[in-house]
């Protein structure tokens, strides 16, 4: 019910709407029939709408890039379609998904695939707990973050992302590296975005 490719619809309601939410493209998705209108009842049921959501707009992202047509900005407050940008020369830009977890994830459609009730429960149990946390807390986990990366407290971001890109590259197993450390890096770099970005 839910495997199918939406990118088509959510990039003409872009360009009908550049200046969007979520929820907008959600409910959009509804009334074309795209989505089914119960969707969002269950929690299993939001998570997989949301995953297509942002998987197609990843890829939307990806494509406007690619073929230089239109920029999207991401996040989860507000999606952002442009496309008067002007892109610097072929090869000066890097692609938007370079090392960005994020779009990993939605990119995965084994996460969508893998995800079932217990895991949906598990993510939303550690929202909640990190939004409770004791601010102590959140530093044992940046810490634990920064040890996974290899890394001490007082670094900055820059440095961060550069040390994630050079561990990622090392072990990937395309590389002959090992997936399961590959993964910890990813969370790790997710869990250090989360305390470095706004």
């Amino acid at each position: 019910m839910f495997d199918f490719d939406l990118s088509h619809d959510i990039l003409l309601f872009l360009q009908q709407h550049p200046n969007t939410k979520e929820m907008h493209i959600i409910r959009h998705l509804q009334n074309l029939g795209r989505l089914p209108q119960g969707a969002l009842q269950t929690d299993l049921g939001l998570f997989r709408c949301h995953f297509l959501v942002f998987n197609a707009l990843y890829r939307l992202r990806q494509k406007g890039f690619t073929e230089r047509t239109f920029k999207l900005a991401i996040s989860a407050l507000y999606i952002e379609y442009d496309d008067g940008f002007v892109f610097e020369q072929q090869g000066s830009a890097q692609s938007p998904d370079k090392a960005d977890p994020l779009a990993d994830f939605y990119l995965d459609l084994g996460q969508l695939n893998q995800t079932d009730c217990y895991d949906v429960q598990q993510l939303l149990s550690r929202f909640w707990q990190r939004m409770i946390a004791p601010h102590s807390l959140l530093d044992e986990e940046k810490q634990a973050a920064l040890a996974v990366l290899e890394l001490e407290g007082g670094v900055d971001f820059s440095t961060i992302k550069q040390q994630y890109r050079r561990l990622a590259m090392q072990h990937h197993p395309d590389r002959g590296g090992d997936q399961e450390k590959l993964v910890a890096i990813n969370q790790a770099m997710q869990c250090l975005q989360a305390h470095y970005t706004p």
